[in-house]
């Protein structure tokens, strides 16, 4: 319900002021706020953003207009301006949306106060005493300038039927902290507030320069797998040497456990079982990744390579200490040796 004010204040657009990336092309009363450049951080919140960031450009630049109206008993034209008042569920949407950046400190709740209503008369009275704000800017308590204040600081109306939340702003694609995107989906959770993590690197711009690294990676892993199953076959077709010699044993051990490790690993590369065990099509197309519990493969895969990436590297921490040992035993055994020779 838009107020009256006798004495305009509301001003003109100025040709290129900007909030939030946003044009003020539109009539404003002054704001007595200094706009809070860094709740800009809550644009990487995308879903919050969408209604928080119109919100604090409609408190810092409050919407008005300045009309002229003739009355019955007076010669001269009167000047009329309306201040927009927004709803008070617009507000209380803004708080719900932005839950996960007010849990972080973030939420700008001295702006966005959902108690500044016309109705709220407890409110007014708590800003008009000595202590409060509409006190300390109006100092000479002149009638005039505290209404004119009064007016300024109540945002929101429990009686403006307006639907202003079917103008929200549009999240982009790539707004939230990166290498997070925008997307949604009914059964995965985002990471937070409406950020999913991708199942491509948005650094890789071209699904065929992805599916490349795949490709490269697996040959890779393959590989190296192989040159490490092949050492082992070599040595354990040494029998006798692998079961008396301690350290090759633990060496053969390590070589067969790092080529478990890289056959995961490379296997989980190829493009189109990755896709099916660990990505999900949300909207947009976006490709993002199940939770690590959501997958039977990703948990599969998440145990056998810990186990056989901490065995390799136990066997070869095992092998570096038998090998020690071994190397300070013939040493003892040298030293005895020649102590025995200079005896006799």
């Amino acid at each position: 319900r838009p107020s009256l004010i006798y004495i305009p204040l509301g001003m003109r657009p100025v040709s290129g002021e900007m909030c939030f990336g946003l044009p003020i092309d539109y009539s404003h009363v002054p704001a007595t706020e200094v706009l809070p450049v860094e709740y800009e951080v809550l644009r990487r919140f995308p879903k919050c953003w969408s209604v928080l960031g119109p919100m604090l450009c409609g408190v810092i630049y409050r919407p008005c207009h300045v009309g002229n109206f003739i009355t019955k008993y007076q010669s001269k034209d009167q000047t009329m301006e309306t201040w927009q008042r927004f709803p008070v569920d617009m507000c209380k949407r803004v708080h719900e949306l932005c839950e996960d950046g007010g849990q972080l400190g973030l939420f700008p709740s001295e702006l966005i106060d959902c108690s500044r209503t016309a109705e709220n008369r407890t409110w007014l009275k708590e800003k008009e005493n000595h202590n409060g704000s509409l006190a300390r800017l109006v100092p000479s308590g002149d009638e005039e300038a505290l209404k004119n204040e009064r007016e300024r600081r109540t945002l929101f109306s429990e009686s403006c039927p307006l639907p202003y939340d079917k103008n929200a702003s549009r999240p982009e694609p790539m707004q939230c902290i990166f290498p997070l995107v925008y997307t949604s989906h009914d059964h995965i959770p985002p990471v937070f507030d409406q950020c999913y993590l991708p199942c491509r690197n948005p650094l890789i711009s071209s699904s065929a320069g992805f599916l490349s690294f795949r490709l490269i990676r697996a040959c890779m892993c393959f590989v190296l797998a192989a040159v490490c199953i092949a050492i082992f076959c070599f040595l354990s077709s040494r029998s006798s040497t692998v079961l008396n010699d301690d350290v090759t044993f633990a060496i053969a051990c390590c070589l067969l456990s790092f080529a478990a490790y890289l056959i995961v690993w490379g296997t989980g590369s190829i493009n189109f079982l990755a896709q099916a065990s660990e990505c999900t099509i949300a909207e947009h197309g976006i490709a993002i990744r199940n939770t690590l519990l959501d997958s039977k493969w990703c948990l599969l895969t998440f145990f056998v390579s810990h186990v056989s990436l901490a065995s390799s590297i136990g066997f070869l921490a095992a092998a570096y200490a038998l090998n020690a040992a071994c190397a300070t035993k013939a040493d003892a055994l040298d030293n005895k040796k020649e102590k025995q020779s200079v005896i006799k």
